[in-house]
């Protein structure tokens, strides 16, 4: 009885994760007789060994640890021989025994593989932010230490958002900074970081938020342009319009100075934001206003009814009846365009942003502020206590007895 020979081996090639020592294959012999049908159907034959399974080429895993361990079951599969068929006693054919693995390949861990990979396999993308310790300049910027094999660099033009004569004044030696990855790692490892990208990036994130509490900014002026002026704010370029500048004031002769302003549009990514130092005085004022308070302002406008007056960003209206205790036939000629007055506020309106002034308060006799117009400005603080007191005084009174009858 003839005894059936073995299978040949499969010569499928093995993928490779990462560069092994490589080891000699017996290759088949190309007159080996063809595979008999129980091995053309997948089945060892009776009395031979089991064959190793095919190996299917496979993509890449993806994440770290996927990597890690098909590598090391790649390493530990090649210190072990495959089974060889050979012949047995029964059937002419005998199984050699499989070498187990040797003490070096005990001794290769999966802690031993991940603790060697971590020195080198830092992963970083554009746009991820990381943080690190200054430990060393030169001429190409600062080195920041980001935990990788090679440290992360910050060119000086990448080191802050204000101007600086040395790196030093922005990135101390030995102080953890956060950054922002701008560009891949370079020829020697370095991967390239900026600080000034994230500053300016978490200097917008602060606009938007001041913006939806309604806080108040400081805008240093730096240029003019025909529709009104630039300025900086934590190295962000900031326009006021002119419509929004404060009237009576050049504004040329605001560059170099420092504005206080309301935030009215702010577009992080469209890089645009609009300010109002009007705005920003309407507010300012509009918290100090109290009823019955005494504030100087400025007349702009002048209507049969009443005149208008700035009071600073604000304006309010004194009423030709609130004027005097004493009819005003004519406003041009008590008051002027331009003119200082100080007024009493009235009455505030938050509904209709409306504020009422007057000057009646201020008189000791009706008709004496048509009289009498600067004696009454020049004392206003003074005739306003006296009518606060006054009004005080009438108020703590009790009311007239009605008469029996």
């Amino acid at each position: 009885m003839t005894s059936e020979s073995p299978a040949p081996e499969s010569s499928a090639p093995k993928i490779r994760l990462i560069k092994v020592k490589p080891r000699t294959t017996e290759v088949p012999d190309a007159t080996a007789p063809e595979a008999t049908p129980a091995a053309t159907s997948g089945k060892a034959p009776e009395g031979a060994a089991s064959q190793p399974a095919e190996v299917v080429p496979t993509t890449t895993p993806a994440s770290q640890s996927e990597v890690i361990k098909a590598v090391v079951t790649e390493v530990a599969s090649d210190r072990v021989e495959a089974p060889q068929a050979t012949p047995s006693k029964s059937s002419g054919t005998k199984s050699k025994k499989t070498r187990k693995p040797g003490p070096e390949a005990a001794a290769f861990s999966m802690e031993d593989f991940e603790a060697a990979l971590a020195d080198y396999d830092y992963q970083s993308s554009k746009g991820q932010v990381v943080s690190g310790k200054v430990f060393e300049y030169d001429a190409e910027g600062a080195y920041v230490d980001i935990g990788g094999k090679s440290p992360g660099i910050i060119p000086p033009r990448e080191a802050a958002i204000v101007t600086f004569a040395e790196l030093s004044e922005v990135l101390p030696l030995g102080e953890v900074v956060e950054c922002v990855v701008i560009g891949d790692q370079d020829a020697e490892g370095r991967v390239k970081l900026s600080r000034k990208q994230l500053l300016i990036r978490e200097a917008w994130e602060a606009l938007v938020e001041q913006k939806e509490a309604g806080k108040l900014v400081d805008l240093v002026i730096n240029g003019v342009n025909r529709g009104g002026v630039t300025g900086e704010i934590n190295g962000l370029r900031g326009f006021v319009p002119r419509s929004h500048l404060i009237g009576g004031q050049k504004m040329e002769e605001l560059i170099g100075q420092t504005i206080e302003a309301a935030i009215v549009e702010v577009d992080p990514d469209r890089k645009k934001l609009v300010l109002s130092q009007r705005e920003a005085a309407r507010a300012s004022i509009a918290s100090k206003l109290v009823p019955g308070s005494l504030i100087e302002g400025t007349v702009v406008n002048l209507k049969p009814y009443g005149v208008f007056v700035d009071l600073g960003g604000i304006t309010g209206l004194l009423h030709v009846k609130q004027m005097s205790g004493k009819r005003v036939d004519a406003l041009s000629s008590v008051v002027q365009l331009n003119q200082p007055i100080k007024v009493v506020i009235k009455e505030i309106d938050e509904w209709e942003g409306r504020i009422s002034l007057s000057t009646r308060e201020l008189e000791s006799y009706p008709g004496e502020l048509l009289e009498k117009f600067e004696n009454v400005m020049a004392n206003a603080e003074e005739r306003i206590e006296k009518y606060a007191e006054q009004q005080a005084t009438a108020e703590k009174k009790p009311p007239p007895r009605k008469r029996s009858e």
